[in-house]
């Protein structure tokens, strides 16, 4: 409980931080402003998951469509369907509406092209469709197995209804109830494959929607993140929140040059 309590005063201060630093929405934003973040969140979500192109044969690519000699058509399509996706969210984030439907068109975007699956997970559920076998990942600590696939469904449905509930009620601070749905969404991991990517395509959908601006989590920072997502397991969301909110802070500072 001592532990717990540090976190939520940690949190409280960051958050007051936070508010003070906060102004402004997408709105203001210029386009090539607009799409020099989408470029970084494209490049730093996939990096995450394994891509291999450098940071500059990524924008090459984005940019100017120039495709590096020897490029995986995996890595090629992951970032082909993540900027078109960033593309709809950007244009249409203050009218969709948070549903289970949103959710899965947006994977089934997300996972279209054949090449980005493997050939085990290419026999399971497919785009937009949510998993039929368990999906697991190895830890120091042995083997994580998420929520069991035949309760997916109902707990996608309870996530969503919880969720909207949250954001219309507008008791919590919007960066926590978005550290929590974010970490509520991988605890479930609904989709045999792009899970995480999903996550972060999500967080930002809610950071726009709630009129803060997105929030890049750089593939530098993933021993961190994923650090932040396993305490969270154990010692409630605070751990995650306090990295979304000191992810945001820093990136306030750094736009108005503090």
């Amino acid at each position: 409980m001592l532990m717990k309590s540090i976190q939520q005063r940690q949190l409280e201060q960051l958050l007051k931080e936070l508010d003070s630093l906060h102004s402004g929405t997408l709105a203001n934003w210029s386009e090539q402003e607009k799409e020099d973040i989408k470029n970084k969140l494209t490049y730093h979500s996939n990096k995450i998951e394994g891509l291999q192109l450098t940071y500059g044969d990524t924008i090459s690519f984005l940019k100017d469509k120039l495709i590096k000699v020897g490029a995986m058509a995996k890595d090629i399509s992951d970032l082909k369907n993540y900027k078109a996706i960033l593309n709809k969210i950007f244009s249409t984030y203050d009218s969709v509406a948070l549903t289970e439907s949103t959710i899965k068109d947006l994977h089934a975007e997300l996972m279209q092209d054949p090449s980005q699956w493997d050939v085990i997970d290419a026999l399971q559920a497919g785009p937009g469709e949510y998993k039929i076998e368990n999906n697991y990942v190895f830890r120091s600590g042995g083997e994580h197995v998420y929520l069991d696939h035949s309760l997916v469904p109902s707990a996608m449905k309870d996530f969503i209804i919880e969720l909207n509930a949250e954001m219309a009620s507008k008791v919590k601070h919007p960066i926590v109830i978005i550290a929590e749905s974010h970490f509520n969404f991988l605890q479930i991991h609904p989709f045999t494959d792009g899970n995480g990517r999903m996550a972060r395509l999500i967080s930002t959908l809610l950071l726009l929607k709630l009129n803060f601006p997105p929030l890049v989590i750089e593939a530098t920072e993933k021993e961190k993140y994923f650090k932040a997502l396993v305490e969270s397991e154990s010692e409630g969301c605070n751990p995650i929140a306090i990295f979304f909110a000191e992810k945001m802070i820093l990136s306030l500072k750094e736009s108005r040059g503090l």
